[in-house]
């Protein structure tokens, strides 16, 4: 036997201005801003070594950093894994969407 449940919680809606106070209050604490990624400042060779590795790879500076992070910022080491990673199409396309 096949039942079914139905349960209205408010079937009537009512659309008003709100009031001064309401919308100091709605107001009062700006939003976080919203980042895609919680990335550290770098330092400025690092800045420099993951825009050259953007440059070299064709990946946002995104994945160009993780790169080189997970390589212990040896460029030569990430230039070789993203090869092979990029030959055996292991590389999400995600990676190069800037």
């Amino acid at each position: 036997m096949f039942r079914s449940r139905l349960l209205l919680v408010n079937d009537e809606q009512f659309i008003r201005n709100a009031t001064t106070k309401e919308i100091r209050k709605a107001f009062a604490k700006p939003a976080p801003t919203p980042s895609s990624s919680q990335v550290p400042v770098l330092e400025p060779a690092h800045q420099d070594m993951v825009q050259a590795f953007s440059l070299f790879s064709g990946m946002n500076t995104e994945w160009s950093q993780k790169c080189l992070q997970d390589n212990s910022w040896d460029f030569e080491q990430a230039a070789k894994i993203f090869m092979k990673l990029k030959a055996e199409s292991k590389i999400p396309e995600v990676a190069f969407i800037t």
